[in-house]
């Protein structure tokens, strides 16, 4: 992978990178905040009955 791309394909370092994920409280949106966190990407969780 090109050290200058992030995990998601944009030409960001992970570092540099916020991802907004709107949080359903079902398994999908947890485990892909989860992928992201982990890939060290900035997330903001929002809950969808906030939104």
């Amino acid at each position: 992978m090109n050290k200058d791309l992030n995990s998601i394909g944009l030409d960001k370092k992970p570092s540099d990178t916020t991802v907004v994920v709107a949080m359903s409280g079902g398994v999908d949106s947890s485990t892909v905040a989860g992928i992201m966190k982990k890939r060290r990407l900035q997330c903001n969780w929002y809950n969808t009955k906030t939104l």
